[in-house]
């Protein structure tokens, strides 16, 4: 179950999305209190947080800029009484997920949270993948080219083929070979290079 935290100082809205969000089975945490919501923060793992952006003491965007600071990872979503597109650009710009209105349609309400934890687990899950392909070839890179290399590891290291890696000085051939060997039936035997 995924977990959400309400930060808002009206309470009234606080139990209106409390309602709707435990209804469509979130777990909801909230807030009302700008000082000490950062400690709530730190302490526990959100999956999203939907935060006003007009709060008594520290208002919801200096509140935000430190939640970018501690859980870069966690989605936030800003929300507002007062429709602002200057806000609204401000919010993003400063690392927001995206912005509502109070009173905003509840199904988009329900599709930007989902919409945000998605993202958050699919870019966990990148991370993941990509720490297996540095752990498992000992090689980085996102681009299409290292995708393209990645294949054709994967691809010639199970077979007893020979292969030739050749290329400039410094491209990374004695990388790539290592990643072959260790991904052979021979990765417990020695690898030399020649």
């Amino acid at each position: 179950m995924y977990k959400i935290l309400a930060v808002d100082d009206d309470t009234h809205f606080l139990d209106i999305v409390c309602g709707l969000l435990k209804h469509s089975k979130y777990q909801v945490e909230t807030s009302s209190n700008s000082t000490t919501v950062l400690s709530q923060i730190e302490k526990k793992e959100y999956d999203c947080i939907l935060l006003d952006v007009k709060m008594p003491g520290i208002d919801g965007l200096s509140i935000l800029e430190q939640i970018i600071h501690l859980k870069p990872h966690v989605p936030v979503i800003m929300i507002s009484g007062q429709s602002s597109l200057a806000i609204a650009v401000k919010a993003i710009k400063k690392g927001a997920y995206d912005f509502l209105e109070k009173g905003a349609d509840t199904d988009r309400l329900l599709v930007t949270v989902q919409n945000a934890i998605d993202k958050k687990y699919w870019q966990e899950e990148k991370h993941t993948l990509l720490d297996e392909l540095q752990r498992q070839f000992q090689l980085i890179g996102e681009s299409e080219g290292m995708q393209h290399i990645y294949h054709q590891i994967e691809t010639v290291a199970p077979t007893d083929a020979k292969v030739l890696v050749y290329g400039e000085t410094g491209t990374g051939k004695e990388l790539v070979a290592r990643a072959i060997h260790l991904n052979s039936e021979r990765a417990g035997k020695p690898y030399i290079k020649v």
